[in-house]
């Protein structure tokens, strides 16, 4: 499995190699300059079996409606 760079001009140049380790889980297997190579990856599912994060080596990514809810909560002007 590859991880795309959408920053980059080739998204797929120097993508990093993920490992599939198990249903959920998975290892970078080859990663450049100061990625993430050896790290795990995994997903975490909610009770209903949908994906819920992402985490790959020390990054968490959520879905946008979660993401934009917590940032308002950390970030917006309190009154």
């Amino acid at each position: 499995m590859l991880v795309a760079n959408p920053a980059m001009a080739n998204p797929f140049a120097d993508a990093s190699e993920i490992t599939i380790t198990g249903r959920d889980r998975g290892k970078f297997s080859l990663a450049s300059g100061y990625a993430s190579h050896g790290e795990d990856v995994r997903l975490v599912r909610g009770r209903s079996g949908k994906v819920t994060e992402l985490w790959l080596g020390g990054g968490q990514w959520l879905p946008e409606a979660r993401l934009a809810a917590e940032m308002k909560g950390r970030y917006a002007k309190k009154r």
